[in-house]
């Protein structure tokens, strides 16, 4: 075989009556032959006569290589400088206990992975997150830290202390603080903790009754989560205005369910 296809840059493709090349540089599908087709998908050999028609597409222009080798971002060059001085916030999961099992859950049991364990951050590494995102954000004058879990009011009292660090460590920027929680471990001293520090929250919430109660219920005994976090929404509403307004409902789409 005369000719080199191996760097062409096509996708060949057929139908029921016929052999095709789609070549991407010039963005055009072209008739062949099925041995020019058995060639491009299964490495055949090239006769005499379909070594000319070879030829004849690329004096044709087609069959070139791709002309792109590389695609660079155009702010990396800027990496570095960013990612030493622009970094906007850090998630820390300050553990991995949960008082839920909910069934569709990546750690429930029902995936190949890890289930929940009784693994809990320390305070000395999220010390070292806090300090990291505080020394890589000198050019951002606000930062963010959020708590996740399992269930991140679990370890409510390693939040306290990561806040505290943090307000000060902080001082001269605006500090916006997040938790993602189930919604069903809220007693006024964290709502009282939640207000003082202005935190958003992220409540797990799928829907009424029998939508909720489908898989998010309690580890302790299987029983739905509905009426707990229900209670407790309405307890915030009344006596924690500031915090209901700042609490985003996140929701799972569960396919068994209408």
């Amino acid at each position: 075989m005369s000719q080199s296809t191996n760097a062409s840059f096509v996708h060949p493709f057929r139908t029921p009556k016929n052999c095709y090349l789609y070549d991407v540089n010039t963005n055009s599908v072209v008739q062949v032959s099925d041995s020019v087709y058995a060639h491009f998908t299964q490495k055949a050999g090239l006769s005499a006569h379909d070594d000319d028609i070879i030829s004849k597409l690329k004096a044709d222009g087609y069959l070139k290589p791709n002309p792109i080798e590389r695609i660079d971002h155009p702010q990396i060059p800027l990496l570095s400088y960013i990612l030493s001085t622009k970094v906007q916030g850090i998630t820390l999961q300050i553990t991995q206990q949960c008082n839920l099992r909910c069934k569709y859950c990546i750690y429930s049991g029902g995936y190949e992975s890890r289930g929940h364990s009784s693994k809990s951050m320390d305070l000395k590494t999220a010390k070292k997150g806090i300090d990291f995102v505080i020394e890589c954000s000198s050019g951002m004058d606000e930062i963010t830290i959020g708590f996740y879990g399992g269930e991140p009011l679990l370890q409510f009292d390693l939040m306290k202390k990561c806040v505290e660090y943090a307000v000060v460590q902080a001082e001269g920027k605006m500090l916006a603080l997040s938790v993602t929680t189930n919604g069903t471990l809220f007693t006024d001293e964290i709502l009282d903790f939640l207000d003082k520090y202005h935190f958003s929250v992220s409540l797990s919430l799928d829907g009424p009754r029998e939508i909720q109660d489908a898989n998010r219920v309690f580890a302790r005994n299987g029983k739905g989560t509905f009426d707990t976090i229900m209670t407790n929404l309405r307890h915030i509403r009344e006596a924690y205005p500031s915090v209901f307004s700042r609490i985003i409902i996140s929701s799972v789409a569960d396919p068994s369910l209408d």
